[in-house]
């Protein structure tokens, strides 16, 4: 992210970036241990996204039956 930062200023004049979020990107260190176990965003568990993109869950009977896999 720092180098097409820096890429980005030079070549065409901009930053893409926040220059504090590239400063403390510079700051930063490599975690001695990573860590295990964080917990991710599941779309489907967001009833907004599963309308939008027609979710049908694998607890509707017959589902197969509602799919369309082009």
């Amino acid at each position: 992210m720092i180098i097409e930062n820096r890429n980005m200023r030079k070549n065409y004049g901009f930053e893409m970036n926040d220059p504090d979020t590239v400063a403390a990107l510079k700051k930063a260190t490599i975690p001695k241990q990573a860590m295990q176990g964080t917990p991710w965003y599941q779309p489907l568990t967001d009833s907004r996204y599963v309308n939008m993109f027609a979710y049908i869950g694998g607890f509707v009977e017959e589902r197969e039956k509602l799919l369309e896999d082009h």
